[in-house]
């Protein structure tokens, strides 16, 4: 979980300051890379997580998994297009770094039983 959390976290530090350096596009440039790296490590250590506290179930856990990734993406889209269509861009990186975030911290928590 913790490269979950880590992942999540840093994923969502990028995605909220690129609106701040839109003047830099070579650092923007880097950026989307980094986005990119990261958000390979997301679904991935995601299932792994699951996959591994239910070792009695792996087609539940994967069931479960696709269809979370699948709500959120219908969920992601449909706010993101209302976020871009009423306030732009910058709000919609800046909404999406804190979701991430946010999904980090609560990963952080449920892992110690808080």
């Amino acid at each position: 979980m913790l490269t979950f959390a880590g992942a999540a976290a840093a994923f969502g530090v990028v995605l909220a300051s690129l609106p701040a350096l839109a003047g830099a596009p070579a650092l923007v440039s880097v950026l989307i890379g980094v986005w990119g790296a990261l958000w390979g490590l997301v679904p991935l250590a995601l299932q792994t997580h699951m996959l591994t506290a239910t070792p009695h179930a792996p087609e539940a856990a994967s069931s479960i998994f696709i269809t979370v990734m699948q709500l959120a993406i219908a969920i992601g889209s449909g706010v993101g297009g209302v976020l871009v269509d009423s306030a732009g861009l910058s709000t919609l990186f800046v909404a999406a770094g804190s979701a991430a975030i946010a999904s980090a911290l609560f990963a952080l928590l449920t892992r110690h039983g808080l």
